[in-house]
């Protein structure tokens, strides 16, 4: 069969092969059809399919059905081959693009964008795992602040929560008088001049410039760097 491109090119596919991998095109060549929008080529005896994809889309899809090897740098390229994966319904190819995705350096790179992706077709272990990777990512800057807001309510709280969470967690840490003796107490005693002087404000000032970066950047990256 031939499917035609939007640019009006088309790719010659082994029927076969369509039907043992799409689940849309096992039940169109099953069915009787006659609404839809195939035309039959005589001097070639090809069925001629419109499906409204674009040519790169459309060559990449038909390349991975055929065992093609997958190169991607980043998410945005996936984007496309994934709503038409999705809307052929070629489960064995979802699955392997889902496993090759979650092992690349996607969801580290891109995490915020790999959440939102993984939530939308609820690839749930996926993005229990790029929920940690988005602690390293500064929601303040607009061109996360973008993506957040795109993603569902429930979803972008769920990492907001996880954010908050690990921000309180350090801060009771940086209070315990028992971690930092010297530090939380009302009197220092110093070990040199065996003499206890009272708290000046540099162990405060500071646990607040800690707890301030962490709260941007949860991931706490700059605090070990220290």
């Amino acid at each position: 069969v031939g499917l035609r491109s939007i640019e009006g090119s088309i790719q010659h596919v082994d029927l076969n092969l369509l039907r043992n991998h799409s689940d849309l095109f096992d039940t169109m060549f099953t069915l009787p059809s006659p609404g839809d929008h195939r035309q039959v080529n005589s001097n070639h005896r090809t069925t001629v399919i419109d499906v409204f994809e674009k040519d790169k889309t459309l060559k990449s899809t038909l390349g991975l059905l055929t065992g093609a090897s997958i190169h991607w740098s980043s998410i945005e390229e996936v984007y496309p081959i994934l709503e038409l994966v999705d809307k052929w319904d070629c489960h064995h190819l979802m699955r392997r693009i889902r496993d090759h995705l979650s092992t690349s350096r996607i969801p580290r790179e891109q995490s915020l964008r790999f959440f939102a992706l993984a939530k939308y077709l609820g690839w749930t272990e996926e993005a229990r795992t790029t929920s940690k990777y988005t602690l390293s990512v500064d929601f303040q800057a607009p061109e996360h602040a973008a993506i957040l807001a795109q993603i569902p309510t429930k979803d972008a709280q769920a990492l907001i929560d996880l954010r908050r969470r690990r921000s309180s967690a350090f801060r009771k840490l940086l209070d315990s008088p028992t971690r930092f003796t010297g530090g939380n107490s009302s009197l220092y005693f110093c070990d040199t001049c065996c003499v206890a002087h009272p708290q000046d404000n540099l162990w405060l000032n500071f646990k607040k410039a800690l707890s301030a970066e962490l709260a941007r950047m949860p991931c706490g990256a700059k605090i070990v760097a220290l």
